[in-house]
């Protein structure tokens, strides 16, 4: 549409809140957005990058009247309200509320895989910052959101986390486990089995491809939960 706002997406490819937004325009099917992907393994920020972005961080939407979005969840919202359909919301104001919350909740379990991960995978052990009693107290905590999450879909239904749709629900946390499954090894508990079916499924989805890491990091990084386990609360549902 020619009254659409030119915007500028940045972003690393397999990076895992990047990710979020990658999965959300491939079911979108949302071409729009022009996608500038930076390589980190080059040295970063580069050269002009902390004028958009004073953190350093990705992904960073960059509009044309020189207004930057730094939030992944507040650039899916944004999107939304410019290219409102197909919806990934909801039709309706309850479906609109249930799908908001589920990806809060999501993205309070990303944050705490983060946690886990960097505090108890041997592949920050050189940086001296790790903490395997944090660690894993994030890891149990990621899997009671997680547990949430299990009951709040069930209550919904559907194929998909809120209903029989993609919602950015499932964006969210879609980037989340596949972070966790493809680079940590981490997969998803025998208490989740409705997670488990989600996951699985969507997978095969378009939206699903291109989650790739270099075999460097691949080696140090996978056994994040023999490494860093997350306590004996969770253990029998690990099995």
């Amino acid at each position: 549409r020619s009254e659409d706002p030119e915007m500028k997406l940045h972003e690393f490819s397999n990076g895992l809140y990047p990710r979020r937004v990658t999965i959300y325009l491939a079911e979108k099917g949302l071409h729009q957005v022009d996608r500038v992907s930076h390589d980190p393994t080059k040295p970063w920020p580069p050269q002009g990058f902390l004028a958009i972005n004073p953190r350093g961080t990705v992904p960073v939407l960059e509009l044309d009247d020189g207004r930057a979005i730094r939030s992944s969840l507040a650039i899916l919202e944004y999107l939304e309200e410019v290219f409102p359909q197909p919806t990934m919301l909801g039709d309706e104001h309850v479906a609109r509320a249930q799908v908001r919350e589920m990806a809060s909740i999501a993205d309070e379990l990303t944050t705490h895989f983060t946690v886990w991960s960097h505090k108890g995978s041997d592949m920050y052990v050189r940086g001296g910052h790790t903490n395997k009693d944090v660690g894993g107290f994030a890891a149990l905590k990621y899997h009671e959101r997680l547990d949430q999450i299990e009951e709040f879909s069930a209550s919904i239904g559907g194929r998909f986390l809120a209903g029989d749709s993609v919602t950015i629900a499932d964006c969210v946390l879609m980037a989340t486990v596949q972070f966790a499954d493809a680079l940590y090894g981490v997969k998803l508990p025998s208490s989740t089995p409705r997670l488990s079916r989600w996951y699985s499924d969507f997978l095969a989805r378009p939206s699903a491809t291109g989650c790739e890491y270099p075999e460097v990091a691949l080696k140090v990084a996978r056994g994040l939960l023999e490494q860093c386990p997350p306590g004996e609360q969770t253990e029998a549902r690990l099995e």
